[in-house]
């Protein structure tokens, strides 16, 4: 067969009807058609095989919901530890008014107390307690807030001073 025109690996012969290719995959090639001028794209191979098998589909499905169910959990995670320092904030905030409070009180007048406060968070129940340390030139004061979290377990805080009556 004598070839009629050489294209990079491909070969016309002198009819213009066989097209010989040597290699795999596409290629770009003229053909002389008829005595016109045809540019087309070839492929030896007859089958190809395109796109994705369902196993590879539902793999990468599963990897995508495993991620997502990660970020799930995390995000709640994320969620709870906020609200518990929020709540921890809002106590410590209770417990400090009250220890400024004795501050203000004259040395005499310091004594244990109780009380609950309710916010939009939840409600908060404190006691302040004392007692006379240094052979009563001295009262050491506790304030301990207690709250309920969401899964309601008791949480609890506890600031303490000590206050001079020589201040």
């Amino acid at each position: 067969m004598k070839s009629l025109a050489r294209f990079g690996r491909n070969t016309i012969s002198a009819s213009g009807k066989e097209l010989f290719r040597q290699g795999e995959g596409l290629g770009l090639v003229a053909v002389l058609l008829n005595g016109k001028k045809e540019l087309g794209v070839i492929n030896k191979q007859q089958q190809q095989i395109c796109g994705f098998s369902l196993v590879e589909v539902v793999v990468a499905m599963l990897v995508v919901a495993i991620a997502i169910l990660g970020l799930v959990k995390m995000q709640i995670f994320l969620e709870q530890k906020s609200e518990y320092a929020r709540m921890g904030l809002a106590a410590l905030q209770i417990a400090e008014n009250d220890m400024q409070y004795v501050q203000s009180l004259a040395f005499a007048s310091i004594s244990g107390a109780t009380g609950s406060i309710s916010r939009s968070d939840g409600t908060y129940d404190w006691v302040r307690t004392y007692k006379a340390v240094m052979s009563g030139s001295a009262k050491q004061t506790q304030v301990t807030v207690t709250w309920s979290d969401r899964q309601g377990e008791k949480q609890s805080l506890a600031l303490s001073t000590m206050r001079s009556k020589f201040n």
